[in-house]
């Protein structure tokens, strides 16, 4: 060993090894926590005004999508409607005949808007309103659906249709019938309906009026 190093004696070696100077190096003290925690405070900030900005595009989303869909409810709930004035509207007597022919019609106008679904349901519904009021399919009437009044005014000719007028001729009497399917009633419409209607009849005809919900 001492050959190796070509040294005399181990102390020699030990000297010379010792005599280097071993130097600490000061660490200086980093400031980098300091700057760790300002950028995870600007980096929570960010995170929250992403997530923030997410949640009011979210709630905006739901807002939106909510008055569609409410839209449509209320658009197909009128459509129902319109379907079942539609049924009944060819429907005079409660006839077969005529019930047959109501619901190819009925199919044929609203099936792709509704679907067989519903256009069953429409038609179970006017059936029942059919047989709860046989009164108003009687023979004994002459049934005109959808009559039309027309009106002169100022701005020009104004019309009306009821939706279905029965006339007994032997009682001379008159019935206007109103379909309503919503909660919306207006009994100046009536009034109106019987003020033309006096105007081209006689005054020994009576002339009632109400509206029935279908």
């Amino acid at each position: 060993l001492l050959k190796a190093v070509e040294v005399d004696n181990l102390r020699e070696l030990l000297t010379v090894e010792s005599s280097g100077e071993i130097k600490k190096t000061a660490i200086k003290a980093s400031n980098s926590e300091y700057k760790i925690a300002d950028l995870n405070k600007y980096i929570k900030q960010e995170a929250f005004t992403v997530r923030d900005k997410e949640q009011k595009d979210n709630a905006k989303k739901y807002n939106f999508f909510k008055k569609q869909s409410d839209g449509l409810k209320i658009a197909e709930s009128k459509i129902k409607g319109l379907a079942l004035h539609y049924y009944l509207e060819n429907i005079k007597y409660n006839q077969e005949k005529e019930k047959d022919s109501a619901r190819k019609l009925l199919k044929s106008k609203y099936g792709n808007l509704l679907g067989p679904e519903k256009i069953s349901a429409i038609i179970v519904e006017g059936d029942k309103f059919i047989a709860s009021h046989p009164d108003l399919f009687a023979e004994k009437y002459q049934v005109f659906n959808e009559y039309l009044l027309k009106e002169k005014t100022d701005k020009g000719e104004k019309k009306y249709y009821i939706d279905r007028l029965l006339v007994d001729q032997e009682t001379k009497l008159v019935k206007i019938i109103d379909y309503k399917s919503g909660s919306y009633r207006d009994p100046a419409q009536l009034q109106k309906y019987q003020k033309l209607l006096a105007e081209d009849l006689d005054s020994n005809w009576k002339i009632e009026a109400q509206f029935l919900d279908i």
